[in-house]
């Protein structure tokens, strides 16, 4: 027992500076963390399960959009950016923000005019609800800041500033938002779908212009005074095709359960299910923070061919990761009553489908980031298999499972995706990485 004790210091001493940015991206991930609660605390308290699910249909949908605009950039800005930086090649990282700035601005635009032009063709036709089409329209004008602010985190990330990172992304703007949305309701506002977008709207616009800001004073400093001309680089727009599938079937895989309970269940049943699937997501919320700080290690030291210490690396954030995740899993699976309890006493029903997505989300962890490391060492196309493979397999249990068991039959399909992927992962990450978490050093 002391033996493993010391070797636990050991490792928390010669990773002393990853685990000082792992806490403070701890400390700003906990604040949109807890902007997300705030955000689903609120919704749920002054929407409803009925109406919930119908302003979560509308959002996933611009999640979704958002998948698409972006084209896996954000997941090649981590892994390129992460490099131009490390090696001081600011002329290439201005034009790359450049590009991708343009690109993301062009797309969002199209996708919000479809949404305008279809969006009550979308609502009625497809979820028989008229009141997702008024929500619909206000996402079409957030879509275009919704999706930079995503982009802007991946340079924060690649900037190795995971700590910044989670203040402009969307944790931030649902913080703002719920809060706002509490604020108006104590003044007495009405507090419907509808207004709870266009609060949203403008939560997206405030965020990504403080971004936009935060990012330029960051590559200011690194340059110490010096102006670097635009440079033209290489083999970041061919890998955008298996990031951009990659990211879109994950998508598929994260969303697809909601989408489609809602095209054959009830809209209650979309609330219930994206409740207890947000809920869930507390014990996944560990992966985030150290993915997002090994994330540029991983690629340098890949890059490097320094596989030891890729191994090494690897290693000892899955270990980091399981020790902050499991007292979180079980306070969940120890009191999932009480938990769904404190958004409304309709959602204790959901306390079954919360279990299985809460030990789908511990596995998820306990593989460790094997999605970011696929990603940052150039084997993409194998991640991109195997998300393909494994959201068809969620997708098709979702229809198969939505329409005779609601929210439960979602909750399954999420669950059953998530471990398949994971697991698939793990196994070609051994394979071709030679990475193996139980190595003993």
């Amino acid at each position: 027992m002391q033996n493993n004790l010391n070797k636990l210091l050991s490792k928390i001493k010669n990773d002393k500076q990853i685990i000082l940015k792992l806490m403070q991206t701890a400390f700003t991930r906990a604040v949109s963390a807890f902007g997300t609660f705030v955000f689903n605390f609120v919704l749920a308290r002054y929407l409803g399960a009925t109406e919930l699910g119908n302003f979560m249909i509308a959002y996933s949908l611009l999640i979704g959009l958002g998948f698409f605009a972006r084209f896996g950039l954000s997941s090649a800005i981590m892994r390129f950016a992460a490099i131009m930086y490390s090696e001081k090649q600011f002329g290439k990282i201005r034009k790359l923000r450049q590009d991708v700035f343009f690109i993301s601005l062009v797309v969002t635009i199209v996708f919000g005019v479809f949404l305008v032009l279809f969006r009550d063709y979308i609502s009625t036709v497809f979820f028989n609800s008229n009141k997702v089409s008024d929500i619909l329209l206000v996402f079409a004008f957030a879509l275009p800041f919704y999706s930079y602010q995503t982009i802007q985190s991946s340079f924060f990330k690649a900037y190795a500033k995971p700590q910044i990172a989670p203040f402009f992304e969307v944790g931030l703007t649902t913080f703002i938002t719920g809060t706002s949305i509490a604020i108006l309701a104590w003044f007495g506002m009405n507090i419907n779908g509808v207004n709870a977008s266009i609060v949203f709207f403008f939560a997206s616009v405030i965020v990504a212009l403080m971004g936009y800001i935060m990012l330029n004073r960051i590559v200011k400093k690194a340059q110490s005074g010096n102006e670097y001309q635009k440079e033209n680089y290489t083999g970041f727009f061919s890998s955008l095709p298996d990031y951009a599938l990659s990211a879109f079937t994950g998508y598929l895989l994260k969303f697809s359960p909601t989408i489609i309970l809602g095209l054959y269940a009830s809209s209650k049943d979309v609330g219930l299910y994206s409740l207890a699937n947000s809920t869930a997501f507390v014990v996944n919320f560990v992966l985030w923070i150290v993915s997002t700080v090994y994330a540029p290690h991983f690629a340098n030291s890949y890059y490097k061919n320094e596989m030891n210490e890729l191994r090494r690396l690897v290693r000892n954030s899955t270990l980091y990761m399981m020790i902050i995740a499991l007292p979180i899993f079980i306070v969940i699976v120890s009191f999932p009553t009480f938990i769904l309890g404190l958004f409304g006493e309709e959602f204790k029903e959901a306390k079954n489908a919360l279990l299985i997505m809460a030990v789908a989300q511990l596995f998820n962890v306990a593989t460790g980031p094997v999605y970011f490391l696929l990603n940052m060492t150039g084997h993409e196309k194998y991640l991109r298999n195997i998300v393909i493979c494994t959201a068809i397999v969620s997708v098709l249990s979702s229809f198969l499972l939505s329409p005779y068991y609601g929210f439960m039959g979602a909750a399954i399909s999420s669950a059953l995706g998530l471990v398949l992927q994971n697991a698939i992962a793990f196994s070609v990450s051994k394979k071709y990485l030679g990475i193996s978490f139980f190595n003993k050093e």
